[in-house]
């Protein structure tokens, strides 16, 4: 029943747009309330006032019952209201706690199964008055004279229609064309009204007996009540009929449910009052079979009884089967993890069977109809509303309500929070076709234009804003943070859900995702769903439509697959003011994210879009792509739209070649008031169904954000020749002084519209960013703890509103293998993803303009950089080895654009990364061009030359000092990579080790130092000492190898393979030197593990020498110049084995240290 009603709110509710959710007037709920009340139970009626003494007795008895029905439904709706369900089940698991909610479940399923029952005892009655008739008609014959046989048994009849038409109705996963046959229910039941009061009327005389058959007595005053259970008969639908009203007040439910419960019980009891009158005590337990099977007009309430009937029952067995399905998929999932199409196959059809049988058994030779619909309406009258009512007036839930929603009794509190959920702006399409896409020859040839109004709203905006420069961001963040409506929620999921990457963005895409049709129809049908995700970084979208694919019952049979770019976080020359660095589902889900050719991950570039299109082109259809690139503005938060115009551009132009008919788009925008803007909004509603402009209650109401939001991609063949054009001018200057339209293209009923949109999105704002500085310290106790209230209230609405569930950790994506390099690299010390900024705006501004040595100084690094080291850094930091476990045959060469510099590593924290290449900067403008020419610091202690081998000739086998007498010949060396002048003076103190020598690799030239160690020729030079070690050493030799650093990828790999050869691997930082850099110390060689990594080694070298000019041997063709090898150990073997926070740890000592040369020198 609760199905019915819902699949008739979709026909019949009133939405403002097709994103909105349905939203049910008076009339549809009224009329719905009745469909799902008037059904076969009318069939029973006169039988039970039969029962209760006649007319007088029964309808005093209704009259009772309708102020207990009045007062169920307004307990029911008031609890809805209260808890935020929208089912029944729900509710009570709410208001009475799980266990109770799960028996709700069990009587729910009981109760669905009884009424199958009673359907098939209903149309079996009906097929024994059809046959009969048929007889008669045919033969002539009078009834005492059918001859019984088999065939014509309404049994075996029974049996065909469930088989014949029943059961194939019944086993498909969705109902169909069903749901708008279930109103034949309410036609039979009103025509079956009239027409038995037409029959009393047509009656020659009226001489039943309609005398009680007791008078007094027990049993008089129980039989009373048989007729509350058929009153109770379908009224499961009241909640979800409730929760999808436009008009939700208690008072206005009240009058919807008086006025539906007076005419449902107006047509129960005209039909029940002329059914007794016409046959007395002798009427039957359904109606029908009192009369005559020759009755034309009652064959034709027969029929449509048996039609209802036969399109509802697959519907009530489809409830029925999806509770008992869900248990089995829960336990099956469970126990193996994945529930495959085919366990759910072989369930759905077993079930379905199982239940048809065993309903027609039980149906076959129950001998009374009124003793299940007893049944059935007794069950329906304890669990719909005796047992709520009386949990909640015994105390059981009325505490748990009040504990938990505290304020909700405050309407402007929930009016408040409604709204949070309500910021939302659909565009209006003229009927006449007046947007039209423009001719694609007048596409991105004009220059754009200002748009007076919308600049108005900029400025106006702004200045706002700039009250906000003296705040000193940090704290301004803290309070914000605490403002924040939704502040809670992402705690609340947390807790709640179990959620992956449980961030702001996870949260703001499960709430699209419920506040939208997101995901097509047809592709969810169909059981297949394709996904692309743009600027995805770190995948709090992707986890999040993970989760709701494992948790939403529409979702759960569906073949979900997806694709996903972004800035590589891994790519050295990728800045880290626009590459997100956190890497928690990257890291683990690799493969499933394109880089393109370079390996950058940059969507601008128009060959990585045409990649891309092929690296998806497995995926049969593209149902939904989203967009949710920026990147850091912070610095001139004014212009964020103009700088952000371009990668919006290259987003949209990449949706719309991806993108499949009827599939969807969500795009994160910001402030909508550059032309640029105005023009690509235009664009998609020209493209898509439906456009809106949605900010989530998650996101920050004092920022900028909005996401775009198109539904039904349907104009691929008309975009083609525009699009064409886009791809011909696509790149990261696309709205660089060109329009994508001009403004007289721009007709003036949408440029009405999108500045309506901006202007309601301008005041939201503004009243964040004025409520915010007004209550910055000086927030008063009661506003406190209103907007306590207010947050607790939100994050609670978020989970009830979202249907948020748990989901188990083997659902997630990320088996977390793989260690995120953000994890090690970060340590905590900054929120992952986010760029530690310090200060107020003005502060940050003044600081800019201030030589880089001031910078420094007054940076948050200044302490770190300046003191004097008084002893090596390293000591603490050791790796353990050989890796026996090291796939190299997986390994594989990674090659792409020669890097200019060192932005960015997965090895290094990006704020010291940048103020030493900040450094370099100025160390090359001055008089220190080269490492060479930077002085070593006096006050600092290096690693001591002595110590250093002291320490690896104790490393070695323990038994050597044994072996070895006094005098003997070493029998174990040290490689040393550098200056014999260095090593060499302790060279005779060490008598269990010879020492051998090696040349050091040079440092990087002039201007290449910000390079650091991504400099082709020196990575070529260290690869040279790792083949010579690995190559020469033998089994527990050592080895002492300079380093410059390890930020590249590259670098990385050779530590790797150090350390899969070596039992011990550790650094020491500064060099005996005193210079830039550490000194790698590898002891215990084992030649077995080194020996797999050889091959790969020479052909690395190979490689590498190729790119650096020589060339191919293949071919003796001079080889592609540019480019250099990026990578050649996978990442996911770098991230793992303790590897990053080895690197980590050493890169970081590695920068101090050269900061800290650099300001004694300069």
């Amino acid at each position: 029943m609760e199905e019915l009603a819902r699949e008739s709110i979709c026909l019949l509710a009133r939405s403002a747009s097709h994103a909105d959710p349905p939203r049910l007037g008076s009339f549809g709920a009224v009329f719905i309330m009745l469909k799902s009340a008037l059904g076969a139970g009318l069939l029973n009626f006169p039988w039970a006032f039969q029962k209760a003494g006649g007319v007088h007795t029964a309808v005093s008895v209704e009259m009772v019952s309708l102020v207990f029905l009045i007062s169920g439904l307004v307990v029911l709706g008031y609890s809805s209201s209260v808890s935020r369900r929208n089912t029944y089940q729900d509710v009570v698991r709410e208001v009475c706690g799980p266990a109770i909610g799960r028996l709700c479940e069990v009587c729910f399923c009981f109760n669905l199964f009884m009424i199958s029952v009673a359907f098939l005892v209903v149309v079996q009655d009906q097929l024994e008055k059809l046959c009969l008739s048929l007889y008669l008609t045919v033969s002539g014959s009078t009834e005492a004279h059918m001859p019984y046989n088999w065939y014509t048994d309404q049994r075996f009849a029974l049996f065909v229609v469930c088989v014949i038409f029943i059961l194939p109705l019944s086993i498909p996963k969705e109902i169909g064309i069903q749901k708008y046959t279930s109103v034949m229910g309410t036609l039979a039941a009103t025509y079956l009204c009239v027409a038995v009061i037409v029959k009393y009327y047509l009656m020659e005389d009226h001489t039943a007996v309609l005398s009680p058959e007791h008078s007094h007595g027990v049993s008089s005053w129980g039989s009373m009540f048989s007729v509350v259970p058929t009153i109770c008969f379908g009224f499961q639908a009241c909640i979800a009929i409730y929760s999808s009203m436009e008009n939700k007040k208690l008072s206005h439910w009240v009058v919807i449910s008086v006025v539906s419960m007076l005419f449902c019980l107006l047509i129960y009891t005209l039909t029940g009052v002329y059914g007794f009158m016409t046959f007395g005590r002798a009427v039957a337990s359904d109606i029908l079979m009192s009369y005559p099977g020759d009755d034309v007009v009652m064959i034709i309430a027969r029929l449509l009884f048996g039609i209802s009937i036969i399109t509802i029952y697959p519907i009530i067995l489809l409830l029925g089967r999806s509770v008992i399905l869900d248990l089995m998929v829960c336990l099956r999932r469970h126990q193996q993890g994945v529930v495959t199409h085919s366990f759910e196959s072989r369930c759905r059809v077993g079930l379905t069977v199982v239940w048809i049988a065993i309903t027609l058994l039980i149906a076959m030779f129950v001998p009374d109809m009124s003793d299940v619909i007893s049944v059935i309406g007794g069950i329906s009258a304890f669990f719909i509303f005796i047992f709520p009512v009386g949990r909640m007036s015994g105390g059981h839930g009325a505490g748990r309500l009040q504990q938990s929603n505290m304020g909700a009794f405050d309407p402007t509190i929930v009016t408040e929070v409604e709204e949070l959920f309500q910021k939302v702006k659909t565009f209006t399409k003229p009927l006449k076709g007046e947007w039209s896409l423009p001719d694609p020859n007048d596409a991105l040839r004009h220059p754009p234009q200002k748009h007076s109004r919308l600049q108005v709203l900029k400025e106006s905006l702004n200045a706002v804003k700039n009250q906000l420069s003296d705040k000193d961001l940090p704290v301004w963040h803290g309070h914000t943070n605490s403002t924040s409506r939704a502040g809670k929620v992402i705690a609340a999921v947390r807790s709640t859900a179990n959620a992956e990457i449980c961030t702001q963005a996870w949260c703001k895409f499960y709430e699209i995702l419920g506040s939208f049709s997101l995901l097509p129809e047809e592709a969810v049908s169909n059981g297949e769903l394709n996904t692309v995700h743009l600027c995805e970084a770190p995948g709090a979208f992707i986890s999040a439509l993970n989760h709701y694919s494992k948790t939403n019952a529409r979702m759960r049979y569906c073949d979900w697959t997806w694709a996903a770019n972004t800035l590589n976080p891994y790519h050295e020359g990728n800045s880290s003011d626009t590459t997100i660095a956190d890497d928690r589902l990257i890291a683990n889900t690799l493969p499933w994210w394109f880089f393109g050719s370079d390996n950058t991950g940059d969507l601008t570039s128009l060959k990585h879009l045409f990649q891309l299109q092929a690296f998806v082109g497995n995926m049969c259809s593209v149902d939904l792509v989203t967009a949710d690139g920026s990147f850091d503005c912070q610095e001139n938060p004014g212009e964020q739209e103009a700088q952000v115009a371009p990668l919006h551009y290259c987003e949209v132009t990449a949706a719309l070649l991806l993108l499949s008919r009827g599939g969807s788009l969500v795009l994160k925008m910001f402030t909508l008031y550059e032309h640029s803007s105005v023009c690509l909004l235009y664009l998609l509603n020209c493209c898509f169904r439906a456009v809106s402009v949605f900010k989530p209650a998650t996101s920050k109401a004092g920022n900028s954000e909005v996401y775009v939001v198109g539904l039904g991609y349907e104009k691929r063949a008309e975009a083609k020749p525009l699009l064409e054009k886009l791809i011909r001018n696509y790149g990261p200057n696309m709205a660089d002084g060109r329009a994508l339209f001009p403004g007289s293209l721009i007709p003036a009923s949408y440029l009405e519209q999108h500045e309506q949109v901006c202007s309601y999105f301008h005041t939201l704002q503004v009243d964040t960013i004025t409520e915010n500085l007004r209550l910055f310290g000086e927030m008063s106790t009661e506003q406190r703890q209103r907007l306590d209230c207010i947050r607790d209230r939100t994050a609670q609405e978020y989970l009830q509103r979202f249907q948020v569930s748990h989901l188990q950790r083997n659902q997630w994506l990320s088996r977390n293998i793989v260690s995120p390099a953000c994890f090690s690299v970060s340590a905590g010390a900054v929120p992952l993803g986010q760029k530690k900024q310090m200060g107020s705006f003005n502060e940050r501004r003044q600081l800019q303009t201030l030589s880089w040595r001031h910078r420094v100084e007054q940076g948050c690094h200044a302490t770190w950089v300046r003191t004097h080291r008084t002893e090596a850094m390293g000591r603490g930091c050791v790796l353990a080895g050989p890796l026996p476990d090291c796939h190299v045959n997986s390994w594989y060469t990674i090659a792409g654009e020669a890097l200019s510099v060192v932005k960015n590593s997965p090895f290094c924290e990006g704020g010291l990364l940048n103020q030493l290449n900040q450094a370099l900067a100025q160390m090359v403008q001055g008089s220190a061009t080269t490492w060479e020419q930077v002085p070593p610091c006096g006050s600092c202690q290096g690693s001591c030359v002595a110590a250093t081998l002291s320490e690896v000739a104790q490393s070695c086998d323990p038994t050597l000092s044994i072996k070895l007498g006094r005098g003997s010949k070493p029998n174990r060396r040290c490689l040393v990579v550098g200056s014999r002048s260095v090593w060499g003076a302790c060279e005779g103190q060490i008598n269990t080790m010879a020492l051998t020598f090696s040349e050091e690799p040079v440092f990087p030239g002039a201007g290449r130092l910000r390079l650091h160690d991504g400099e082709p020729g020196y990575q070529r030079e260290v690869l040279r000492c790792v083949l010579l070690s690995l190559q020469s050493l033998g089994p527990e030799d050592a080895l002492l190898l300079p380093l410059l650093s390890a930020a590249s990828r590259l670098t990385a790999g050779l530590v790797f393979c150090l350390h899969a050869s070596f039992r011990s691997l550790t650094f020491r930082c500064p060099p005996p030197s005193g210079g830039p850099g550490a000194v790698l110390v590898c002891t215990g060689f084992c030649p077995e593990a080194a020996a797999p990594l050889l091959p790969m080694l020479t052909d690395l070298r190979d490689r590498m020498g190729q790119l650096a000019g020589g060339e191919d041997q293949a071919t003796n063709q001079p080889s592609g110049s540019g480019q250099q090898v990026l990578q050649f150990v996978p990442m996911e073997e770098l991230l793992s084995a303790g590897m990053t926070g080895f690197l980590s740890n050493m890169n970081s000592a590695i920068v101090r240290q050269k900061l800290h040369l650099i300001i004694q020198t300069m």
